[in-house]
């Protein structure tokens, strides 16, 4: 969509327009007034209050009312806790009178107060006490409209909801939290049970339970036990429908205890249930005996069928379909629970082998019951299972398959070493393995679900499909626990990965030097990095810690981690000092501000801070550019970098990943900030194939990137056990990537000013590729060479490293 800039003085006459306070405003419209407001209330803020304000006397000179859309954008910019109050008022005692008249709920009225609680889910952590008091009482109506039949919010009516989505998520409970008392079931489940539940009538209560997200793992006991009775006492009303099977199925695959009694039960169960259907003409709604196939199915699946049952389970899965009447006596005439199991994965084996798919459902189930087979048998035994079951023919073209095998479940490191290596290395890569072998791809989809689809030799381009794989492999092994192989190989094929292998004695760490992160923390009270003790640093500013509520790591700890890491860090001794910010809270250059100004002030009695890393951008679309570089907030970060340059702090800022180029950091266009791209390495360890990654923002003459560092693939910690692996990462970890890299330079050389630091930097850059994957000519990016870059300033007056620790430093930088 192309933007269009409103002036700042023509904004509140925009914010009045009758179109913009309609219910239903146009999307165009709305989506053009809240890329205004949001640049403006960043950028000028006390302006738009202002702009808001006289809109909103507009509206009252001619008798008017703020809409849905002029609400929630001044929630978010121009906050004002009477307007609000005064406004929902209104609006939920107009809603609840409409609420009891028609007590079904028309569309409108549903979409009005999906409306009203999106826009009261923005004000919930800003009312005051007394706000609260007036408001909350209002949304007791809706609570009970919660547990309605048939009710479901409207969260596509139009141009409302697309103007919320920028400005806070959509709600289902965050008001009624408060009165959850009254609730049964988990804290964290989308959906809880009242007590009132059972008292409606059965086919209510399974309407709830089909339209709700029920977490049925977290039934407290009571809770379980009365679901289970009545899943029973209303089996001959309900059983005839579809949506009692997938509860039943739900409930089942979460509270295994019930399931012997169920099939125990079995043709209580199915009969009322008619023998014969045709599946491809009935009621959507009503039962058939594919809904019993599907939940043995599902139980199967999750190895939830008791020893005892299993034969008889599995002759009924056979049995249940009207086709294949041939095989089924082959089924049907073994009573062993272990040599049916053979019998469904010698099928699927055979079948998939031979390129058929003919055997249905049974090769879904030998699917299964083949992974789970693999992990009890073990390497030897499984390979001597599929040369027994296949024809002699295929056996040499089984080799990669078997090497697979061994990959995934003996787990060597060596193993894993060696595979990793060979897709790694193109000249190592065996292509016609690849495109001959009949199981390797059914092997790798068992452990690489949703992956492997991505590398098929199906019209076979060797780059391509062996870089996927490269990206599957490392997140499975982290899957599995076995995140020590992934950090080796990541280590050792990390472009700077001579700088991860360099003996302590000469290995630069950052050591007496610190680095300030601008990003996204959680509270380390609550959270502590993941990678990094915390005894050094600082927390500055307000502390606008993250609001997030999880257990991984934050946006801000997986950056810094990258540049002062402890286990992923280039400078892992080098002090972190975290400056936060909550990407989720707007007017984010004030709180740039705020973190700059406490840098400054620490600077003047702490010498050690020498690098600040922004890993999160103030981008504006391009026609607010010259808007945005003349408000005060922009001033004010000109004067402050300007003044961190001269007190000898370097400042590296992500330059963002919008590849569309629509938009331009205006963090480039600070004195003494340097923008920094991403790579992408192609996995392979040379700059010279590098190119640019595809997201990274471009920018204009004056805001040029400058620099570009590795970001892709990327090994990052969620947890101080856990990490993740990202192919495609961003440019926040080219960023700290950078960042690093200053480090350890003014660590080696610390008499080199920042300029001087980066003129090496660029004089030493290494071309990239010239040619994209396809062969197609492209231009290429010159890459940062820190191993070189370092080498130079080694070996520059003022270095640390002299005599026989500086020939092995070069000597290791050139391996």
């Amino acid at each position: 969509m192309e933007i269009n800039k409103i002036a700042m003085s023509d904004l509140d006459s925009f914010l009045a327009a009758p179109e913009i306070q309609a219910e239903e405003p146009r999307k165009e419209l709305a989506d053009q007034i809240q890329y205004n407001v949001a640049f403006y209330g960043s950028w000028f803020p006390e302006a738009t209050a202002q702009e808001f304000s006289e809109a909103e006397a507009r509206l009252a000179s001619r008798k008017s009312e703020a809409g849905p859309v002029f609400m929630g954008m001044a929630a978010v910019w121009a906050p004002d806790e009477r307007r609000y109050v005064d406004w929902i008022a209104a609006r939920m005692q107009r809603w609840n009178a409409q609420a009891e008249a028609q007590r079904d709920g028309s569309p409108a009225l549903k979409r009005e107060l999906a409306d009203n609680l999106a826009i009261a889910s923005v004000w919930e952590e800003r009312l005051s006490k007394e706000s609260e008091k007036t408001v909350r009482p209002l949304f007791q109506r809706a609570d009970t409209l919660l547990n309605r039949k048939n009710f479901h919010w409207d969260r596509e009516s139009g141009a409302s909801y697309s103007a919320f989505a920028g400005i806070g998520r959509m709600l289902e409970d965050a008001l009624l939290r408060g009165q959850v008392d009254h609730l049964a079931g988990g804290s964290s489940s989308a959906f809880q049970l009242t007590k009132a539940l059972f008292e409606k009538s059965p086919a209510e209560v399974l309407s709830i339970l089909s339209e709700q997200h029920v977490f049925y793992a977290e039934l407290p006991k009571a809770w379980q036990e009365k679901m289970w009775a009545f899943f029973n006492q209303h089996r001959a009303e309900l059983s005839p429908k579809e949506a009692y099977w997938n509860a039943l199925r739900n409930f089942l695959q979460h509270q295994p205890q019930y399931v012997d009694t169920f099939i125990e039960q079995h043709e209580t169960w199915i009969a009322l249930l008619p023998v014969e259907h045709d599946r491809y003409d009935y009621d959507a709604d009503a039962a058939t005996p594919y809904e019993v196939l599907n939940l043995y199915n599902s139980l199967v699946d999750d190895n939830l069928i008791p020893k005892q049952h299993k034969v008889r389970v599995y002759h009924y899965l056979v049995s249940v379909y009207n086709v294949d009447a041939s095989v089924k006596p082959d089924y049907l005439k073994l009573a062993d629970s272990q040599a049916l199991e053979e019998k469904f994965v010698g099928e699927y084996l055979t079948q998939r082998a031979s390129k058929k798919d003919e055997c249905y459902h049974r090769c879904d189930i030998g699917k299964v019951l083949f992974q789970r087979k693999t992990k009890a048998w073990g390497t030897t035994k499984t390979i001597a299972f599929v040369k027994r079951i296949l024809p002699k023919e295929l056996h040499p073209l089984l080799a990669l398959s078997f090497a697979s095998l061994r990959l995934f479940l003996d787990q060597d490191p060596k193993e894993v070493e060696r595979f990793l290596g060979e897709l790694q290395n193109p000249e190592k890569r065996d292509l016609d393995a690849v495109q001959h072998d009949p199981l390797w791809k059914e092997i790798w989809d068992l452990w690489n679900h949703n992956y492997v689809d991505s590398f098929l030799p199906d019209h076979f381009n060797a780059s391509d499909r062996y870089g996927f794989a490269l990206g599957t492999l490392p997140a499975y092994f982290l899957k599995i626990g076995r995140g020590d192989i992934v950090q080796k190989f990541w280590k050792e094929h990390h472009p700077y990965a001579p700088l991860f292998q360099m003996p302590a004695d000469i290995r630069p760490t950052g050591k007496g030097l610190g680095f300030v992160s601008i990003d996204d923390f959680v509270d380390p009270a609550r959270l502590p990095h993941a990678d990094k003790a915390w005894a050094k640093s600082l927390f500055l500013a307000t502390s606008p810690w993250s609001g997030s509520r999880s257990d991984a790591a934050t946006h801000g700890v997986q950056t810094s981690a990258l540049a002062v890491g402890e286990r992923f860090g280039l400078a892992p001794k080098a002090s972190l000092y975290a400056a936060p910010v909550d990407f989720k809270k707007e007017r984010l250059p004030e709180t740039l501000v705020r973190n700059l100004e406490q840098v400054l002030i620490r600077k003047r009695f702490d010498d050690s801070i020498a690098v600040v890393g922004m890993s999160f951008g103030l981008s504006v679309p391009h026609v607010f550019h010259d808007e945005a570089k003349k408000s005060p907030v922009f001033q004010k970060l000109k004067s402050l970098t300007n003044d961190l340059h001269e007190q000898g702090v370097a400042l590296v800022a992500a330059s963002g990943n919008d590849g569309s180029h629509d938009l331009i950091n205006m963090v480039g266009f600070l004195p003494g900030v340097h923008l920094i791209g991403a790579t992408n390495n192609r996995y392979t360890t040379t700059l010279s194939d590098d190119v640019r990654a595809s997201y990274t923002t471009g920018g204009d003459e004056e805001n040029k990137v400058r620099f570009f560092t590795h970001a892709d693939p990327t090994l990052l910690p969620t947890s101080k056990e856990n990490m993740e692996w990202e192919a495609h990462s961003g440019t926040s970890f080219a960023q700290p990537n950078f960042s690093g890299i200053l480090l350890l330079m003014k660590e080696v050389n610390p008499t080199l000013s920042w300029d001087e630091q980066t003129n090496i930097l660029e004089g030493t850059r290494k071309r990239g590729a010239t040619k994209n994957l396809r062969g197609e000519d492209i231009e290429p990016i010159f890459v940062v060479d820190p191993l070189e870059a370092l080498a130079t300033v080694a070996q520059l007056p003022g270095s640390t490293y002299q005599g026989d620790r500086l020939k092995k430093f070069l000597e290791h930088l050139t391996r």
